[in-house]
């Protein structure tokens, strides 16, 4: 454990991001105090949408002990415990499955593209808090869009889900094509043959229950986008 995460400890009391960020202390190595509160801030948001502790450390880099700390004082209970979701197919399994991540891609790739030029901003231990932060912002954005932020209910791509994506779209291993048929673009997994790449508008149907299905009909190749 760092002495920075040393001093995210918090009191038994009720969550306060201000009174937490008061409770920072710095040493002369550690000079980045709007760094470390907005990571601490992210890691809030990301508890409150369910986000699974391994998801908060990787993400805000922030302790074990810490995290479990944290997410006992804001919801009352310990960690889940269980898988993370870790198959990378889960993109092309359905046509539902396969619009919300494609949603969810657009909105990352967005925030991301629009940073580029500012690398050498982003080295600096200032911008330490950026990627957790495209995220979070990706994720939070995806939800009003979708409309689940207005219903309340559960949305299809959760916040570990999402993460999984968000690593999957840094390595390179889901990509954007564009629909032969309507130009739409949508995602599928790098290397994933032509022939078997569908789109979840023109592609799916409806089966009896309401369940959108793909189509066994074979499609044109998609082009790379």
């Amino acid at each position: 454990m760092t002495s920075t995460e040393a001093h995210l400890r918090l009191s038994p009391k009720k969550i306060d991001p201000s009174k937490t960020e008061a409770h920072l202390r710095l040493t002369p190595k550690e000079n980045d105090i709007v760094g470390i509160a907005l990571r601490v801030k992210i890691s809030i948001f990301l508890i409150r949408d369910d986000a699974r502790s391994t998801i908060v450390r990787a993400t805000c880099g922030i302790s074990k002990s810490s995290c479990i700390q944290l997410i006992k004082q804001l919801t009352g209970k310990s960690p889940i415990a269980g898988q993370l979701p870790t198959d990378n197919d889960w993109i092309i399994k359905s046509p539902t499955n396969c619009l919300h991540a494609s949603a969810y891609f657009r909105i990352y790739k967005t925030i991301i593209d629009s940073y580029k030029g500012h690398e050498d901003d982003f080295n600096s231990s200032s911008f330490k808090a950026f990627r957790p932060l495209a995220y979070l912002s990706a994720y939070n954005m995806y939800k009003n869009i979708t409309g689940y932020n207005l219903t309340g209910s559960k949305p299809h791509l959760n916040i570990n889900r999402a993460y999984l994506i968000t690593t999957l779209i840094r390595s390179g291993e889901i990509v954007s094509v564009s629909c032969a048929k309507c130009d739409r673009f949508y995602v599928t997994l790098h290397g994933y043959p032509p022939m078997f790449r569908f789109c979840p508008v023109c592609d799916s149907r409806q089966d009896a229950k309401g369940r959108f299905r793909w189509n066994n009909l074979a499609t044109k190749p998609s082009k790379t986008g």
